[in-house]
């Protein structure tokens, strides 16, 4: 019960606000370089500027395929981390089991879902789920087996 209650992540407004939809020329060259070592067959689509702590990280959206990526990747084109849409009926067993065990969000449905990978840690994904109760609505994040991942503090 503990763990399923922890598990939830709601993601603070500030976060968002923090982020500013810019231009590709505004994009640092090595961001966009490498973004395009890595998709070299991908479009880029969508471009933002996130400021947070004296921290800046340029968030560079692909289109792959038909599918769509956005890439956080630091000024110096460190590639940081991947979010790929995904279709809910995708997200793993363990992870959908302990959102709907969650009494916080009873009757709350997800109605999109992204699979977070830390390029750190690559081969432990996150899941993150858009959810949905009539007119409520929030984001929730978990690890690949169901356990917490506690929000970062701003």
């Amino acid at each position: 019960m503990k763990n399923t209650i922890a598990a939830l992540m709601l993601l603070p407004l500030a976060a968002l606000a923090a982020e500013k939809k810019i231009a590709e020329k505004e994009v640092p060259k090595v961001v966009l370089d490498a973004v395009k070592a890595k998709h070299p067959s991908a479009k880029l689509v969508a471009f933002e500027r996130e400021d947070n702590k004296g921290k800046t990280v340029f968030e560079v959206g692909i289109d792959e395929s038909g599918a769509r990526t956005d890439i956080d990747v630091s000024p110096e084109g460190k590639l940081l981390v991947e979010e790929s849409d995904i279709k809910v009926a995708d997200v793993p067993a363990a992870v959908m089991k302990a959102f709907e065990a969650d009494k916080k969000h009873a009757g709350w449905k997800a109605v999109h879902a992204e699979k977070v990978v830390d390029l750190a840690h690559p081969d432990a994904p996150r899941y993150e789920l858009a959810v949905e109760n009539g007119k409520k609505k929030a984001e929730v994040l978990f690890e690949r087996d169901g356990a917490a991942v506690k929000p970062e503090a701003e």
